[in-house]
C-alpha cells in the first residue's frame, strides 16, 4: 500500500499495514525508492506564504495549468513529452531516455532547450541529451546508441 498524502497519521497507518502484509523487500523497494512524486505539503504552504506576503519577486514554474498562464508576464509553451526527446530517473539509479513519438504542433519547445537558450547557451534536446554520458560520469558504463 502506498499513500500520495503527508498526513503522518495516515502514513504511520499505511506502513504497519505493509508490515503486516509483508510487503517490506518484497513489494515496496526502500533502497531503490521512486522519484516520481517528491511534493511536500508544508514546503508549498510556505511558499503560498511568500506569495501572498509580495516577497517572492520572479517564479519559474513548469508543467502548470494553463490557467496559470493568465497571471504570467512570460510564456513559453512547453512540448508534450510525447513530442520532444527527454531523460527521467524514475526510480534511484534507474535512468531512461524519452524518445519523440508525435511530430510538433505549434512552435513548442522543451523545457530543457528554453533553459539552454535562456542561459545562453542554446541547443537541442537531443544533442544535449546525447552528451549526457559526458556530463554525468556513472553512465560512461552504459551503451546508448546514438
Amino acid at each position: 500500500m502506498i499513500s500520495g498524502s503527508q498526513d503522518l497519521g495516515l502514513q504511520i497507518t499505511i506502513n504497519y499495514v505493509n508490515y503486516l502484509l509483508g510487503n517490506y523487500g518484497a513489494t515496496l523497494d526502500l533502497v531503490r525508492h521512486s522519484r516520481q512524486r517528491q511534493g511536500n505539503d508544508t514546503q508549498l504552504t510556505g511558499l503560498l506564504g511568500e506569495l501572498q506576503s509580495g516577497s517572492v519577486a520572479e517564479m519559474f514554474l513548469l508543467g502548470v495549468n494553463p490557467v496559470a498562464d493568465q497571471l504570467a508576464q512570460v510564456v513559453s509553451p512547453e512540448a508534450h513529452f510525447l513530442e520532444s526527446w527527454g531523460d527521467a530517473e524514475p526510480v534511484s539509479g534507474v535512468v531512461s531516455l524519452l524518445q519523440p513519438l508525435l511530430p510538433v504542433v505549434g512552435q513548442p519547445r522543451p523545457p530543457v532547450e528554453t533553459l539552454a537558450d535562456w542561459s545562453g547557451h542554446p541547443e537541442i534536446a537531443y544533442e544535449l541529451l546525447r552528451r549526457l554520458p559526458e556530463r554525468v560520469p556513472f553512465l560512461l558504463s552504459g551503451s546508448w546508441g546514438f
